[in-house]
């Protein structure tokens, strides 16, 4: 680990390039709570959405880093891909379905990177102790929970297998449905970049957690650009376009007419 940085970001510095100010692209106007104060800056991409070992466990007692796995494996091959550029300049009309995987790719891992992640990961965990909780966890779940409880290192590694790799997320890539559009309104993005929004219910959608509801996965891709992506279990094709489509038009109307004509980017 000697060679490994020590501040993980999780929130890709390429990614926050998209809402940079001025010519060099080094900085973000953000909006930070401070206590009961809300502060306006500009700060630097390098100091932004980062926290210190975040991306490490133990084995045998010995610290383990996948940092860079993480650069090499999933945010090197993203940066660099042509979907990825197409999104920078600012192209994202130019979008075809080759572009699919990619950004697939990008929304599933920062939704699975972040400190909230990983905090929704164990307060799930707790909740399955809980014989007064409203989610209905089976056997078999409750007991995988308990290990994680039992051993909270077994915790730390399975995030970090999740962010390093994106071998989870396979199966429900053909079922996924993934929608771009484009905003009028200058759109800005927060250290929690992807976020859940609610979806209309169908027997059709992918949930895989004990408790959820329905759900679709929404981020800024730039100023003017929102990538929405909905999980099904695939039936026919027909069947989840029209599912999804009808997800998207509804709940996407609403977002884009509730968001803020500024353009700062939100730091928790």
């Amino acid at each position: 680990m000697n060679n490994e940085p020590s501040d993980h970001h999780y929130v890709p510095q390429f990614y926050l390039r998209n809402f940079a100010v001025g010519p060099e692209q080094k900085k973000l106007t953000t909006v930070a709570k401070h206590g009961h104060l809300a502060v306006w800056a500009e700060r630097s991409i390098e100091n932004l959405g980062y926290e210190r070992d975040l991306y490490v466990h133990f084995r045998r007692g010995v610290p383990v880093s996948v940092e860079g796995d993480i650069n090499r494996a999933i945010e090197t091959p993203i940066s660099q891909s042509d979907t990825w550029a197409k999104v920078v300049s600012g192209r994202t009309d130019a979008r075809d379905r080759s572009d699919k995987p990619i950004l697939y790719a990008l929304i599933r891992h920062l939704h699975a990177r972040t400190p909230h992640a990983f905090s929704t990961m164990r307060e799930l965990s707790e909740l399955s102790a809980s014989p007064d909780s409203d989610i209905p966890f089976t056997d078999e779940e409750r007991e995988m929970e308990a290990q994680l409880r039992s051993n909270p290192g077994l915790a730390n590694a399975m995030f970090n297998m999740m962010v390093s790799s994106l071998d989870w997320t396979v199966d429900a890539y053909r079922g996924a449905e993934l929608s771009i559009w484009r905003s009028p309104i200058p759109l800005r993005s927060s250290t929690t970049p992807v976020f859940a929004m609610g979806a209309p219910a169908h027997p059709a959608l992918r949930l895989p957690l004990p408790g959820m509801t329905p759900y679709q996965l929404i981020v800024a891709l730039n100023r003017t650009t929102l990538a929405t992506l909905v999980l099904a279990i695939l039936t026919t094709p027909s069947v989840t376009s029209k599912l999804m489509l009808t997800s998207h038009a509804k709940s996407i109307g609403a977002l884009l007419v509730s968001l803020p004509i500024s353009r700062p980017f939100d730091t928790q």
